[in-house]
């Protein structure tokens, strides 16, 4: 379902195009499309202490081990104690 929401004067101006823009959308058919997934954040608790590099070794992510390391504010090299909480991202497009 769409909807679109607007002043009186631009429904006036450009309502036949937003209108028809509303109306060219179609039902999903393509099985690709339908099949993907998004991506998810997971939480993982360290069983013991590592680097934020040997944490994206053991814990793959399906985005670059960059974007991880900026997601948890560290960088590679930064250490992570055992029973801390790091967040890595799972599924979505390449997984």
């Amino acid at each position: 379902m769409l909807l679109g929401l607007t002043v009186p004067q631009v429904t006036a101006q450009q309502g036949p195009a937003i209108e028809a823009a509303l109306r060219s959308f179609r039902p999903l058919t393509d099985a690709t499309a339908l099949g993907m997934q998004p991506a998810r954040v997971e939480l993982v608790t360290l069983d013991q202490t590592m680097t934020a590099q040997q944490f994206v070794q053991r814990y793959p992510s399906s985005v670059p081990a960059e974007q991880v390391y900026v997601m948890n504010g560290v960088e590679a090299t930064t250490s992570l104690s055992r029973g801390t909480l790091v967040k890595r991202v799972v599924g979505g497009i390449g997984r």
